[in-house]
């Protein structure tokens, strides 16, 4: 009976995961309020206490916080995104080698990231930071099971793109050699 009971609230959790999404991006300035104050905290619960959640509940809150990042408002964007970075890379390293679904979620999250802040001098240690895990997700060779690359690994490439993109022309560019080489 209880494990029935959970069974239909991670339903809803899931189904609650895709309208956001669907709302965020084609509404995001009319959304952006109603999430951050009233699902957001829902999410941003779970990733706080991520050591004590199922990988499957730590996927669902990275997947819906990606979607507010990449479509939310920019104010939204701009609240949420340096503890997002933070949290992102703390449970890649902790949940990352563990759960190729955790990591692709969270790899793609730090492209977001990337490609929507602003490039400056203030970002490049976040930006120094998104290489690292870049790095970290390349050196632990993810593989499907007929032995082709991940697609956290692909994420990973797409992150990097992202990163040189959008920062590798400014004056700190150097940092991809310093931190990927």
């Amino acid at each position: 009976m209880f494990k029935d009971t959970l069974e239909k609230l991670d339903k809803v959790w899931n189904y609650s995961m895709d309208i956001v999404g669907v709302l965020i991006r084609n509404m995001p300035d009319l959304t952006s309020a109603a999430i951050e104050g009233e699902l957001f905290p829902l999410y941003a619960m779970k990733l706080t206490d991520y050591k004590n959640r199922e990988d499957y509940e730590i996927v669902d809150a990275t997947c819906i916080i990606d979607d507010v990042c990449e479509f939310g408002s920019q104010a939204l964007y701009d609240k949420i995104a340096p503890e997002a970075l933070a949290k992102f890379t703390e449970i890649l390293y902790a949940k990352g080698a563990e759960n190729q679904q955790i990591t692709q979620c969270i790899i793609f999250g730090l492209g977001v990231i990337a490609q929507r802040t602003p490039a400056s001098p203030e970002f490049k240690s976040s930006l120094e930071a998104i290489c690292l895990a870049v790095k970290w997700v390349y050196s632990q060779n993810f593989t499907t099971d007929d032995g082709k690359r991940a697609m956290c690994t692909d994420n990973a490439i797409g992150a990097f793109g992202k990163c040189i993109l959008f920062h590798g022309g400014q004056p700190n560019g150097e940092i991809f050699a310093e931190q990927i080489v």
